[in-house]
């Protein structure tokens, strides 16, 4: 008796120490696709350039409504879409410092990730 308790007890602990790994990688894995959609939201944001704007103020601007329309026309599109829901993620597109533009993916009503591109003068 004593030995199927032992071995009881080791199947109870390894089926959770399986249970938590499993748990954790597919978390990462969650957090890599969070990170490419941001990534490339942000992309497709920054690169809709007012250029009216652009021309008045001799630096490169941002047109925020076109980039939202961008990033969300791009989530719309993604593969990895099916992985969340349709209809639990979304992306708010902001802007900060003179030419920069930030992408934050919304999951269930929780900011999941955020990236954010600039335009540098060199």
């Amino acid at each position: 008796m004593k030995v199927f308790l032992v071995f009881l007890a080791l199947v109870i602990v390894f089926t959770g120490a399986l249970a938590f790994a499993s748990d954790s990688l597919r978390f990462v894995l969650l957090q890599k696709r969070l990170k490419v959609l941001a990534e490339e939201c942000a992309e497709a944001a920054a690169l809709c350039i007012d250029e009216e704007e652009s021309q008045k103020q001799g630096r490169i601007c941002i047109d925020l409504a076109r980039g939202q329309a961008a990033a969300e026309s791009f989530l719309a599109q993604s593969s990895y879409l099916k992985t969340f829901g349709e209809a639990s993620l979304g992306v708010r597109i902001s802007s900060f410092g003179s030419s920069g533009v930030r992408a934050e993916l919304v999951w269930k009503n929780k900011a999941a990730r955020a990236a954010a591109y600039e335009w540098v003068k060199r």
